[in-house]
């Protein structure tokens, strides 16, 4: 988990340097992309509903 019961709303860039710094193999810009696809997954899957 990237930090115990983190209650506080993350926004897209403290998602992009979470996901980085928990996975060191990955670049910032690698974690930005998996971000971008994540998110707009969701909006897609979302505007469906």
């Amino acid at each position: 988990m990237i930090s115990e019961h983190r209650k506080q709303a993350m926004n897209r860039s403290d998602l992009i340097i979470a996901l980085a710094s928990h996975f060191p193999g990955i670049t910032e810009k690698d974690a930005e992309i998996a971000v971008k696809v994540i998110l707009d997954a969701i909006g897609q899957a979302l505007a469906r509903v």
